[in-house]
């Protein structure tokens, strides 16, 4: 059985403050990409929310792609989301090129999923 820090001590004091910096230093991440000829903003999801995609997929594989870019592409440096949530058809009929390839890029390097490997199974 682990042991337990008793409450006030040094060692309970420095895991405080340590987890304390763990969650203070957990800022998203972002990348500006040309999507389709547009200035786009791509953020870093949740774990939670990459776990949810990630179910999500494997019950309707493609809808977890155009549910990342409806809820976590915003005009570049505001909190202006780019799609609405009507608009996951129009986003799976878009022509899959460099465009969409570059957005998968981005999405892999900011949930650290390889997206091509996803895509296969």
């Amino acid at each position: 059985m682990a042991k337990q820090p008793v409450k006030g001590n040094k060692q309970d004091q420095d895991q405080m403050s340590l987890r304390e910096r763990i969650f203070d230093s957990s800022e998203p991440k972002s990348m500006i990409i040309t999507f389709f000829g547009q200035e786009v903003e791509l953020r870093q999801p949740s774990t939670k929310r990459v776990l949810d995609l990630r179910r999500l997929d494997s019950e309707n594989p493609g809808m977890a792609a155009a549910e990342m870019i409806i809820n976590y592409v915003y005009e570049p440096g505001t909190k202006n989301l780019v799609f609405e949530s009507t608009d996951s058809d129009m986003i799976l009929g878009l022509p899959f090129g460099d465009d969409m390839s570059r957005m998968n890029q981005a999405i892999g390097e900011l949930t650290n999923i390889d997206v091509k490997t996803e895509i296969k199974n």
